[in-house]
């Protein structure tokens, strides 16, 4: 996951872009910020700390396809 906001990094066209990487029900959570080059989480952490069964990640999930989808209709305009 990280490769692939490397990979783009240069040509995101929004201050910052959530991202989400899941293996089984576990998740891992991303944000890259444009004006920093921040992305997080860092490297060397334990990636999926989110488990999809959870409520809490469920509704980050949710949180996050709403960000997304706000972008993409804002770009549509």
């Amino acid at each position: 996951m990280r490769d692939r906001f490397r990979t783009f990094q240069h040509s995101v066209g929004k201050p910052r872009l959530p991202g989400i990487s899941a293996f089984g029900t576990r998740l891992a959570f991303y944000e890259y910020v444009s004006a920093t080059t921040r992305l997080t989480p860092p490297a060397i952490v334990q990636q999926w700390t989110h488990d999809l069964l959870d409520a809490n990640s469920a509704t980050r999930i949710l949180q996050v396809a709403q960000e997304v989808l706000a972008m993409c209709q804002a770009m549509g305009n």
